[in-house]
């Protein structure tokens, strides 16, 4: 009778220390705050109308103004 050969099951990986671990969770956390106030910061532009023109009874227009973003708006004729 022909014996069955068992497999050992594979090794896991050390562990990682409670230092690596909080700084890992720390990383994460500060991306994912960064990453939310940039989305924000679009969001309120975007709200604003940053950059977007508004066209006057008088035949001229104007870009609107931006809240964080440092732009000048230009103004212009359009008749």
């Amino acid at each position: 009778m022909k014996r069955t050969k068992i497999a050992l099951l594979p090794t896991l990986p050390p562990q990682q220390t409670l230092t690596q671990r909080v700084t890992k969770a720390l990383g994460y956390i500060s991306l994912g705050i960064i990453v939310y106030i940039v989305m924000i910061v679009v969001a309120f532009e975007f709200m604003a109308g940053c950059g977007e023109k508004t066209y006057h009874s008088n035949g001229t227009w104007e870009t609107n103004s931006c809240l964080f973003i440092p732009y000048t708006p230009s103004k212009g004729t359009w008749r």
